[in-house]
């Protein structure tokens, strides 16, 4: 587990969701195929796939997710996960402001329809 990873989910975890399964770190797919970074269930039922994506998942110099990364976010999906996706350089930009930070994945969970 990687600190961006910690801080992510320290986030995530002190948001008020309500949860059936709450957010674990690094869990397998229902499957257990995929390794997923955080993964939780909510009481409506979404079952969510939280995934820090570092710098070796986008290319350079366009920014652009890599091929695996891309079949990633297709085999989540494919197995009934909503995907979040939080590049490490949004995160960066925060500078370790929690308010920033918390606001953000609000934001990315309400978009998917979890918040």
């Amino acid at each position: 587990v990687t600190r961006l990873q910690q801080s992510v989910f320290d986030i995530v975890t002190k948001l008020r969701i309500d949860w059936l399964h709450p957010p674990l770190m690094e869990q397998r797919s229902m499957d257990g195929v995929l390794i997923i970074d955080i993964t939780a269930r909510t009481v409506s039922g979404i079952l969510l796939a939280i995934e820090v994506d570092g710098p070796y998942h986008f290319r350079r110099p366009d920014g652009k997710p890599m091929g695996p990364t891309l079949y990633r976010n297709r085999a989540l999906r494919a197995r009934d996960y909503t995907l979040v996706s939080i590049p490490m350089n949004d995160w960066d930009d925060f500078g370790g402001d929690v308010h920033k930070q918390r606001h953000y994945i609000t934001k990315r969970l309400r978009n998917v329809g979890v918040v």
